[in-house]
């Protein structure tokens, strides 16, 4: 007989690291409640039936449970059944929870008194939050120099609980969560105080253009609905200040904090500091941001799982001594990711590293020794039931999995010390500085190993979503591994020491702002080789779902020899079935003339793809943002499966027609540029910049007049039908562009901004009869509608405008009584894509994530 202290058979044994079922319970609860959640996603599900079912469900199970009429041969299936009837049980419970965190809101939330564009209000606040800085650059596309942020350069933002709304001259109650923007200093302002502002309402706005982020879904898996701009000081009025003492607490000490890191750290990486230790990413210009996530280190700016474990790990190992036991320890790093969370106030990524982290404590309070599948889906779980949407989002996407490869592969990535005691007593007879090399050895092997597997396993998704390879990550995390740590140890001892012993803050601080412009050093040299990073359209979404199930599959393979083999197979296999080759066939497939009208507010963006799958470029810009201009631009190029564009047209020299350009080139390859001779001529300074540029990336720059034409494919032709060879020098309207497309019969006509003396010229003109018009100077009286309707005859006019820059009455301007003809305005209908068969045209625009057809008819 055995006794108890024996220890067990080795068969006898599951590994944690085993993918098999019945050692991962908890994956298949996770796998459950997913499966509810994308339900309801996919299909919105009733509240009421879900539920019902759920209640069956449970009432099943339990019945079941208590049951002895099952047969001992029969106890197998039995059991199999109970099991499934219970994870049905929980779907079900994912599902009815989804329905509701998604779609239940009081009917008097402040969302709902949001209209589509911005509206006057008066509304009576609770902030929620501590105050958070934000660079102004991140709502006017401003772009200062590195060390421009101040306190005074930036937005105060809080979320807020509305409490009552100002209808005509009476106050009704209100409720639900909003942002509350102040585009002044709020100082004064902390969380729980109750404050009445007199500002803007606006709705987060839904995608407008394919392939868009989509912000209106982003803020609503947040439970809010609504933003508050205010953009003077006096606009907020303090009506009560906060008697709860928590939430003094916390406003208070994140103040204290973020000033500490602000008066120690160099105003330079003051910004970074308050990012990394308190969540203040906003603080840093999109700028500044942008070449992190180029270079494949943004997770570096945010309070990631990564960063929380390197504190996590410091503080308990800092605990261990001779006097505090391993189990004292465990639960007092438990206590401080905890209170670390409450103190950045719960944010998202935070939380889900605390709990994935305290999980693993308490497995190691409870007897285990590690990080397993059961633990992650345990971390999940909870991740899900706090916020169901978060299946969706890409942070707890990303986070996931990069801890689950991890997990997987922690046997080969982390080699274990050598177990044999003969080799076990040459290691340690080496000599002190061979050691100390070996062990460094290790440590550089294990971390290009990490940043390596996390890389290809995640460049699928990061692809797919933010449309960027950075290869130079390879090389770049490995080596900013040490230096972030580095700068997260003196961070926390200069938060800590700030307060207590001035001199030795001063010293800590020093250290995390010289690490801090080590890191920003070492990221912007890296941004600058021409092979760090790719732009590329990523493969497509059913693509990238099948990556991660077949690599699910390929991991729970029964045959465990063969699994390593089974998933480089498959990784390769996948790479060039799954992402190369449906890029290379689909470039060269016939396809529709197509002309797309990218919404880019007040400004003109238009993409022209051929049936030869040559794509053109008309004009590419923004009134105001170019970075919003570019964004919209690029989410068109990506959704059509566009990563070059042949020829790029810049009708004029207005910047609303060609701001965009420097950060489309960034991201796109251009074959050549087509510009007019006067705008060649221009003495714009932002346009000779554009022109610079152009000859510093070797692209081609081509004058061209009125005659012009080019030939594409066997059934398409363009022609350029002003201005002429001199051109007419009025100014750099009456000189834009003018393009006709045809294809056969079917002709639709680019006119840019040409007004005045180019446009009585056109007009003089032979008349052509068009099936499509762009309407000139985004439909401005300058263009001439009337005069123009008349020369042109098209059955459908596009405006491409802003509803601030274009009146309800620009759009009858261009009708005439008797005519059948439509006009569209990409304001109102978002992204206007036009296809020509030959003898029949569609028409259709962006809404609800999809194109909806339209229809010629009245307006």
């Amino acid at each position: 007989m055995r006794r108890r202290s024996d220890p067990q058979p080795e068969a006898s044994q599951p590994s944690r690291r085993d993918f098999g079922i019945s050692h991962q319970p908890m994956l298949l609860v996770f796998l459950s409640l997913a499966a509810g959640i994308s339900l309801d996603h996919a299909f919105p599900i009733p509240k009421s039936f879900s539920l019902t079912f759920a209640v069956f469900a449970v009432a099943t199970w339990v019945a079941l449970s208590f049951s002895r009429s099952q047969t001992k041969g029969h106890r197998v299936i039995f059991a199999a059944f109970n099991s499934c009837v219970l994870l049905a049980a929980i779907a079900a419970i994912g599902c009815s929870w989804h329905h509701s965190y998604w779609n239940n809101f009081a009917n008097d939330d402040i969302g709902f008194a949001a209209g589509e564009g911005s509206l006057p209000c008066a509304v009576e606040l609770q902030l929620v939050s501590e105050p958070r800085y934000a660079a102004i650059s991140d709502g006017f596309g401003i772009d200062h120099d590195a060390g421009a942020s101040t306190k005074k350069q930036m937005q105060t933002r809080f979320r807020v609980r509305a409490l009552r709304i100002r209808d005509g001259k009476r106050w009704r109650q209100a409720s639900g969560n909003a942002e509350l923007v102040i585009h002044d200093s709020a100082s004064e302002l902390r969380s729980g105080d109750k404050v009445r502002v007199f500002g803007r309402l606006v709705r987060p706005a839904p995608p407008t253009n394919p392939g868009q982020f989509d912000f209106s879904k982003h803020y609503r898996r947040q439970r809010l609905l609504a933003f508050i701009h205010v953009y003077q000081g006096e606009s907020v009025e303090l009506m009560s200040r906060s008697n709860w003492v928590p939430s003094r607490i916390l406003t208070s000490l994140r103040r204290h904090l973020d000033a500490t890191l602000w008066k120690f750290v160099g105003e330079n990486e003051a910004p970074f500091a308050s990012a990394i230790l308190l969540g203040n990413r906003r603080q840093m210009e999109k700028s500044r941001r942008d070449k992190f996530v180029e270079t494949g280190t943004a997770h570096l700016l945010a309070i990631s799982g990564l960063h929380v474990g390197i504190l996590a790990g410091a503080f308990l190992i800092l605990l261990r001594g001779p006097f505090v036991d391993r189990r004292t320890c465990l639960w007092g790093t438990i206590f401080f990711v905890v209170f670390y969370a409450w103190l950045v106030e719960f944010r998202p990524p935070v939380t889900r590293a605390a709990i994935l982290i305290a999980l693993y404590c308490l497995g190691r309070i409870l007897g285990n020794k590690g990080f397993s599948i059961n633990l992650l889906c345990s971390a999940a779980v909870i991740v899900l039931v706090i916020n169901p949407t978060d299946l969706f989002s890409i942070g707890p996407q990303l986070s996931f999995l990069a801890v689950a490869t991890l997990t997987l592969g922690q046997d080969w990535i982390f080699s274990p010390p050598p177990t044999d005691s003969l080799q076990r007593l040459i290691a340690n007879t080496r000599s002190l500085p061979v050691r100390w090399f070996n062990r460094f050895t290790k440590w550089t092997k294990t971390a290009v190993l990490v940043s390596g597997v996390i890389w290809l396993i995640a460049l699928p998704l990061v692809a797919n979503r933010f449309h960027v390879i950075a290869y130079i990550s390879l090389l770049v995390n490995p080596l900013l591994l040490l230096p972030i740590a580095l700068a997260l140890y003196f961070g926390l001892a200069t938060l800590v020491t700030g307060s207590l012993v001035s001199p030795v803050a001063s010293v800590t601080g020093y250290c995390c702002d010289r690490n801090l412009a080590f890191i920003e050093y070492t990221v912007q040299k890296a941004q600058g080789f021409s092979w760090s990073h790719d732009w590329t359209a990523g493969p497509s979404n059913i693509s990238t779902a099948v990556f991660y199930l077949g690599l699910v599959v390929c991991i729970a393979s029964p045959i465990k020899k063969m699994r390593g083999w089974l998933i480089v197979t498959f990784i390769v296999s996948w790479f060039f079935l799954g992402w190369w080759l449906p890029e290379k066939v689909g470039d060269g497939q016939q396809q529709p003339l197509t002309c797309t009208f990218v919404d880019v507010g007040h400004g003109t963006s238009v993409l022209i793809g051929f049936p030869n799958g040559e794509n053109w470029l008309y004009d590419a810009g923004a009134l105001g943002s170019a970075h919003y201009g570019a964004n919209n631009i690029a989410s068109v190029l990506w959704y059509n499966r566009v990563d070059h564009v042949d020829t790029l047209v810049i009708s004029h020299a207005d910047a609303d027609h060609f701001n965009s350009t420097p950060l489309i080139m960034e991201k796109f390859s251009i074959g050549r540029v087509l510009i007019s001779k006067t705008a060649q001529q221009s003495n714009s300074p932002s346009f000779r910049k554009v022109l610079d540029r152009f000859s510093t990336l070797n692209i081609p720059v081509q004058t061209i007049c009125r005659g012009d034409d080019w030939s594409i494919g066997a059934s398409c032709k363009v022609s350029v039908l002003s201005p002429t060879n001199v051109g007419l020098g009025e100014n750099d309207n009456a000189d834009s562009v003018v393009l006709m497309v045809n294809q056969g019969r079917q002709k639709f006509l680019l006119p840019g901004d040409i007004e005045k003396s180019g446009l009585d010229w056109l007009l003089r003109q032979s008349k052509i009869d068009f099936d499509m018009m762009m309407a000139a100077h985004h439909g401005s009286k300058n263009s001439a509608p009337s005069a123009m309707m008349t020369w042109s005859t098209p059955e459908w006019v596009v405006i491409s405008g802003s509803r601030h820059r274009v009146s309800e009455s620009s759009a009858a301007r261009f009708l005439e009584p008797g005519t059948p003809r439509r006009v569209l305005q990409t304001h109102q209908q978002g992204a206007i894509r036009f296809r020509f068969f030959g003898s029949t045209t569609e028409v259709d625009h962006w809404q609800d994530d999809s194109w909806s057809p339209i229809t010629l008819g009245s307006q």
